[in-house]
């Protein structure tokens, strides 16, 4: 099953998955990548000449711009997202409380020390200081120093799978179904939720107002998009 799916432009990207799997998209059909791995690949984040891929036992990979590259990540947890705010800054968050940061566009990456233990699933860089993550057990992370520390709280008792945050206003994805909604301001546990699935979630534009719920109840000022579509049959 595929995991994660990043795309450089509408004709080329990449899909990863388990056991090792990788699909690239040439602007017209989804073409097999070989890696020398079998194990799942959580996450692949492509930007510009930045593509980095990463998943279970610590296993990371950067396209180098003709193939993918084995890198040492100096850790054997399992590696859940990855993420770069500009061409130097990056994030990589995992299992154990794992926490990746490059500020040379992947050259070389520092462990953080975030003082506790906690699976991380997702991550959203908002800025170079501002950065947002979450986990299981419905922790909800916050860091306002480029990810050298870090407050948590707890926003639910299900574990959280994906985070959003624009203009303002973050959205979390839950495991059981839930989506959250919560403010920089309003930094606490009073977090709204509402019964929609979502695995992973990301907002573009800020015009359009969408209410989420089965009657209208809340409305945030950006518009929900799909990041990728899929067609079964374009595959080769």
């Amino acid at each position: 099953h595929f995991t994660s799916i990043a795309m450089l432009h509408r004709n080329d990207g990449f899909a990863v998955g388990s056991a090792g799997t990788m699909w690239r998209f040439n602007g017209s059909r989804w073409i097999r990548v070989n890696l020398p791995t079998n194990v799942t690949l959580h996450s692949v984040f492509v930007s510009g000449h930045i593509c980095y891929a990463v998943g279970e036992l610590g296993m990371m990979f950067r396209w180098s711009g003709t193939t993918w590259v084995s890198i040492i990540s100096n850790t054997t947890v399992n590696l859940n997202d990855v993420s770069f705010y500009d061409n130097s800054f990056g994030l990589i968050v995992g299992d154990g409380g794992c926490v990746l940061r490059t500020v040379d566009g992947g050259r070389t990456w520092l462990r953080m020390n975030l003082g506790f233990s906690v699976h991380i699933n997702a991550l959203n860089i908002v800025s170079r200081e501002l950065i947002f993550a979450v986990g299981n057990g419905g922790l909800l992370l916050r860091s306002i120093n480029g990810g050298t520390t870090w407050t948590i709280i707890r926003i639910s008792s299900e574990d959280l799978t994906g985070i959003s945050f624009r203009a303002g206003i973050g959205w979390i994805a839950g495991a059981g179904g839930r989506l959250y909604a919560f403010s920089s301001d309003n930094f606490d546990e009073s977090g709204y939720h509402f019964s929609l699935t979502r695995r992973g979630i990301r907002f573009n534009g800020e015009n359009t107002v969408v209410q989420l719920a089965s009657s209208p109840a809340y409305g945030v000022t950006s518009s929900l998009t799909l990041m990728a579509w899929i067609h079964p049959t374009t595959f080769g």
